[in-house]
């Protein structure tokens, strides 16, 4: 029983997960709402990972049936009867299944660790920031340089997050310019992109050789940039940013830092010179249905130890 539930987990999830890549890159309402289609993609992301994991515990069922014995106080034997159904996997099969998690857990350290060295180089950027900034307008750290960028440091416990501006740039941008530029970039950390970025990059480098999801990384990428453009044209005007996006347009920006016009330039002036539009009532139902689609995975391997302990 366990195997064909894991099977069947499995090819769910791989589905469902191509069929959002496939939907989600070129549908037009993504664009209009930029936050949904983040999280859409997000919850795609976790049901993968998630069908994928239930699958692994299905199939290594003996410490399923430990934990769920941990958590919940049925017996062993009434959760081996449930999630074995009686049928004893071969020693072999379960070696190969705990071989295959540990090598998922292998990718997944490695991506994390890449991560790591993301966010050292944020604190490289920080410690090089304390002793090059001149000053300070709007809140901004304003760093000397003939180079035209403007770019956002997020903080953490120790350190604060920053929003950096070129002198270059401060001499070229209009008032309502700089001020786009200063709301798209504080949008970014209000709205903590860097996690979702690393999110992304975590799922992308683990599940990356298996060509699952694979537009994941750029997609978030992406739309990270029409959210905060969203929050900076609602507070600047559309045309500010537009003329801001133009004159940022090839910015040079450190590793770890999310720049102002780092991607799709071109695209996002277009976008919001069009002001697209989007029925709210559908983006709600896939964000719904992929929050149901999230959910399955560790409802299919909970739900009957709890229906034991709640009939106990």
């Amino acid at each position: 029983m366990s195997l064909i539930v894991a099977l069947v987990l499995l090819v769910v999830a791989v589905t469902s997960a191509w069929t959002i890549d496939r939907s989600l890159r070129g549908a037009r309402w993504v664009e209009a709402a930029p936050g949904r289609a983040l999280m859409v993609w997000h919850l795609a992301a976790i049901s993968l990972g998630g069908g994928v994991i239930a699958a692994g515990a299905l199939l290594t069922h003996d410490v399923l049936e430990h934990v769920m014995f941990r958590a919940t106080g049925v017996s062993e034997d009434e959760l081996h009867r449930v999630y074995a159904g009686g049928v004893e996997l071969s020693p072999l099969w379960n070696a190969t299944a705990a071989m295959v998690l540990a090598g998922m857990g292998v990718l997944f350290f490695h991506a994390a660790v890449a991560t790591v060295t993301t966010s050292r180089s944020r604190r490289r950027l920080h410690e090089a920031l304390e002793q090059n900034v001149t000053t300070a307008a709007d809140g901004c750290d304003v760093v000397p340089s003939e180079r035209l960028y403007a770019y956002c440091i997020p903080g953490n416990a120790r350190r604060r997050s920053r929003v950096v501006i070129s002198t270059a740039a401060l001499q070229v941008l209009s008032t309502g310019e700089l001020a786009a530029v200063i709301a798209h970039e504080r949008s970014h950390l209000r709205r903590r992109h860097h996690r979702s970025i690393a999110a992304a990059e975590v799922f992308t480098r683990t599940a990356g050789p298996l060509r699952i999801l694979p537009s994941y990384g750029a997609e978030v990428r992406r739309l990270v940039e029409l959210e905060a453009d969203d929050d900076a044209w609602h507070g600047a005007g559309r045309l500010s940013l537009a003329r801001a996006l133009l004159v940022m347009a090839s910015p040079q920006h450190p590793s770890g830092s999310l720049a102002m016009a780092a991607s799709a330039t071109g695209e996002r002036i277009h976008r919001m010179l069009l002001a697209p539009q989007h029925d709210r009532r559908l983006t709600s139902v896939l964000v719904v249905l992929a929050v149901v689609a999230a959910a399955i995975p560790p409802a299919t391997i909970s739900l009957p130890a709890l229906y034991l302990a709640l009939g106990a």
